[in-house]
């Protein structure tokens, strides 16, 4: 019987909540301090911490995307010669040439 209301719950739920939230959005206006504002502004544009953190943020967009890129290529050859006074690769059939 309680699964009944639950649809009616939820939609007033829906259509309340949202003027709710729009009626408690900021109960205190302050007034604007222009002095206040100029001095927040001075300090924030010569912080040495916020202009680096602004130039980690602009190093790490700068930088191309690895995404296609191999984790870590390589290139590998080898040889296998079973014979002692020459070549033997395509004679001996113990004896190749690798590449990976």
């Amino acid at each position: 019987m309680a699964y009944k209301a639950l649809p009616v719950i939820v939609l007033s739920a829906i259509v309340v909540l949202p003027g709710a939230a729009l009626a408690q959005s900021s109960p205190y206006h302050l007034p604007s301090e222009p002095v206040l504002d100029t001095l927040i502004a001075e300090s924030l544009a010569s912080r040495a911490e916020i202009k680096a953190a602004e130039a980690d943020i602009q190093v790490e967009q700068a930088q191309v995307s690895q995404v296609s890129a191999f984790a870590d290529p390589t290139l590998q050859l080898g040889i296998q010669n079973d014979g002692f006074t020459s070549i033997q690769i395509g004679k001996m059939e113990t004896s190749f040439v690798s590449i990976m």
